[in-house]
């Protein structure tokens, strides 16, 4: 029995913990936004840098690593950048004739292609690598490639049978990522983290990401992506506070990183919209439809899309209470106003 209370007691002492950080969360998540400028100008002088050291490079090799460069500042930033630095690594890796480096421009090619939702395109490309050939320090990026892809034709696609076959096949490529990864790095953690949510082991999952959390320093991109995957966790146990803190957490490093294409944001935005936070849910998804737009992430796009419309006329109609509320308070100032002018006038003339 004393055991018994002593948890519910550290129990509750978390949740307050947690309800009392949510506040500082989102002060401080509306600072990254405003300073958002901030960021994607750094991220814009970087790729700009890496621009002139292109041009002035002497020889093919010295091309293709600073495009591989180019690549991974326009991921996540720009996707037709991303699809146009990718043909132009390949067009090296011909000219250089590596094949290694060929293999590395075709899955670049594929890698956005389904970001782009062009899932077909992805899939024809990916089939011209012969996974026999595989050089080593490849065969996570491959494995990633295929579970990004059936994961989002499991999200989208309308047939029962399909979603789940895609399913199974996002399951196996994720057990290979697995395979292929270093147990302590930060995807192993998060790819085992959704492999976890997938099959309902929600605390196991919450307990593995919350230790590596303590353990270890991050990249902010990589912050964004775990804190994501650690929300999903707390969602699926019911835990909202946790889940809010988390995708609080997630957004904060997104904006700090300077990319377009993410997700914690829209779903913060839905979270506070059930809640009845219309301002902040309804700036946070117009910045997220923005974003989506100019990065042309069209399957970010699509989930915006689907929830926009509602928060869009709850708030303009939360707006348009507000616009009367105010109009008649207005006006019952003006009738005290004038009762006042009124009285006033008549001690006057009692006077």
């Amino acid at each position: 029995m004393k055991k018994l209370l002593v948890s519910l007691f550290l129990c509750c002492c978390v949740v307050i913990s947690v309800a009392n950080e949510i506040p500082a969360l989102l002060s401080e998540l509306d600072k990254a936004i405003i300073e958002r400028p901030l960021y994607v100008k750094k991220r814009l002088e970087y790729l700009a840098g890496l621009n002139k050291i292109l041009d002035n490079s002497e020889t093919n090799e010295q091309r293709y690593h600073i495009l591989g460069e180019l690549y991974s500042g326009y991921s996540s930033f720009n996707a037709d950048s991303s699809l146009y630095v990718a043909r132009a690594i390949y067009e090296v890796a011909q000219r250089i004739n590596n094949e290694d480096y060929r293999i590395n421009a075709i899955m670049n090619m594929a890698e956005i292609s389904g970001v782009t939702g062009m899932f077909k395109e992805a899939l024809d490309l990916m089939k011209k690598v012969n996974r026999e050939r595989l050089p080593d320090y490849l065969r996570p990026y491959y494995y990633h490639i295929y579970r990004t892809v059936y994961g989002n034709m499991a999200d989208y696609t309308v047939s029962v049978t399909q979603k789940e076959q895609y399913k199974r096949l996002t399951d196996s490529y994720r057990d290979s990522i697995l395979l292929v990864n270093n147990p302590e790095s930060v995807t192993y953690q998060i790819v085992k983290a959704d492999r976890y949510n997938v099959h309902g082991k929600w605390k196991e999952s919450i307990s593995m990401l919350e230790d590596y959390v303590d353990k270890h320093k991050m990249e902010v991109h990589d912050e964004a992506i775990l804190y994501y995957t650690l929300s999903n966790s707390y969602s699926l146990i019911g835990d909202k506070e946790n889940q809010k803190r988390c995708l609080l957490l997630s957004a904060i490093a997104d904006m700090k990183s300077g990319v377009r294409e993410y997700a914690s944001l829209r779903e913060l935005a839905v979270l506070l919209y059930q809640e009845g936070d219309l301002d902040r849910a309804y700036s946070y998804l117009k910045l997220c439809m923005e974003d989506a737009a100019m990065c042309n992430a069209r399957l970010r796009i699509i989930e915006t899309l689907k929830i926009f419309p509602v928060i869009n006329e709850a708030y303009h109609l939360e707006k348009a209470r507000r616009q009367h509320k105010l109009q008649i308070m207005f006006i019952c100032i003006c009738i005290l106003s004038i009762i006042l002018l009124g009285g006033v006038y008549y001690m006057y003339c009692q006077m």
